[in-house]
């Protein structure tokens, strides 16, 4: 009986050896499905995010561009008001030498028209 013992035990160990190199092998490849998994997910993950982020770079790139415009327009129009400014300043500066060329020869005409006026100037 000791031989069938023997081999009933050798069996034994050897379906333990068996079942734990298959043991081994199956969480090996659980672990590679897992991996692909994995990466599969982040692949999946990425095309979304850029899917998203395409159309976003695009806006961004259109405002981008209008807010240049907008820069433009807005300095445009500062320049067009300081120069409106500095016109206006050159009228109201002529028409105020206008009126104090009149209120010179006012005074003048009122000097010489003076009673005596004449007179003095002999």
């Amino acid at each position: 009986m000791s031989g069938l013992s023997e081999l009933l035990i050798g069996g034994g160990i050897g379906a333990v050896i068996v079942a734990a190199i298959q043991a081994v092998a199956a969480r090996r490849k659980l672990k590679a499905e897992s991996d692909k998994a994995t990466a599969d997910a982040t692949q999946v993950i990425t095309a979304a995010a850029m899917a998203l982020v395409a159309p976003l770079e695009h806006r961004i790139s259109e405002l981008s561009t209008e807010v240049e415009g907008l820069r433009a327009d807005v300095a445009q129009a500062r320049s067009d008001l300081a120069a409106s400014h500095a016109r206006e300043a050159a009228g109201q500066a002529r028409e105020a030498a206008g009126q104090a060329r009149e209120a010179a020869k006012d005074a003048l005409i009122a000097e010489l028209t003076r009673p005596g006026a004449r007179e003095e100037t002999r």
